[in-house]
């Protein structure tokens, strides 16, 4: 796959994109029909290794196919943007945890709600998550979610030990509180969370990722790009089943 014919995918789209923009605000989500066509496309695997199905482009292709999406639709080229990146970040997680995601399905796509606002509990074998996490941009399409959250440290001197946990399906919960104005069918405030509390076993350090390029992280070996040993901070939010459900206003 080159960058020119990634884009001119994107740009047989357009028209369409166009005609459903009114459709998806009403709706307050992308029609199935478009994230379908994202799919088929091959989109969302811009920036996925190659591994699993994806063609390693250098991300400004994926900046320019948003462009010119959010030219059509702003909430098409949101949820492309922001999933698109999400194929990248699951690259720092451990190869294990990559294939737990993608080891049998590799269009599998992630949200992710990176603000550390839930619990995080250290127990045998991993960690157990609760509480609510914001802003979680196409949740209603993916299958799995990236929340942050802060291990508790035995050393009260030392720093937060702040990471991003794998969480399936089936272990959250999605309320409906994205009411907003602009936008409206990127699905974006929309939050999820598990009533006993959610498992993990799949995490990744911030600050061991923040080393950069060093192969001390464990999935380095597998990532051969550049592109996909940098680092990033990023976006939404979700909550745990054990959390009370609350409303988001408008604003």
């Amino acid at each position: 796959m080159t960058p020119e014919t990634y884009l001119a995918r994107v740009r047989l789209l357009l028209p369409v994109l166009r005609e459903r923009a009114d459709h998806a605000e009403r709706l307050r989500r992308l029609p199935d029909e478009t994230f379908a066509d994202f799919q088929d496309a091959g989109l969302f695997r811009c920036l996925q290794p190659k591994r699993y199905g994806g063609y390693e482009l250098d991300p400004g292709t994926l900046y320019q196919a948003v462009m010119e999406i959010g030219a059509v639709c702003g909430s098409s080229a949101w949820i492309l943007g922001v999933i698109g990146v999400h194929n990248w970040h699951l690259a720092l997680f451990a190869p294990e945890a990559q294939d737990d995601v993608w080891g049998k399905d590799t269009s599998i796509q992630l949200s992710t709600s990176l603000a550390p606002t839930g619990t995080v509990e250290s127990v045998d074998g991993g960690f157990r998550l609760r509480g609510r996490w914001p802003f979680s941009s196409g949740c209603d399409f993916c299958q799995w979610a990236v929340l942050g959250g802060a291990v508790p440290s035995l050393d009260k001197n030392a720093p937060p030990d702040v990471r991003t946990f794998l969480v399936p399906r089936s272990d959250y919960v999605i309320d409906d509180t994205w009411h907003a104005v602009g936008l409206r069918s990127s699905t974006t405030g929309r939050c999820t969370g598990c009533p006993s509390g959610s498992f993990s076993r799949r995490a990744s350090a911030h600050r061991r990722s923040a080393s950069r390029w060093g192969p001390s992280r464990p999935s380095a070996s597998r990532r051969p790009r550049a592109s996909h040993r940098a680092t990033r901070a990023g976006s939404p939010r979700i909550r745990s089943r054990s959390s009370p459900s609350q409303k988001q206003r408008p604003r």
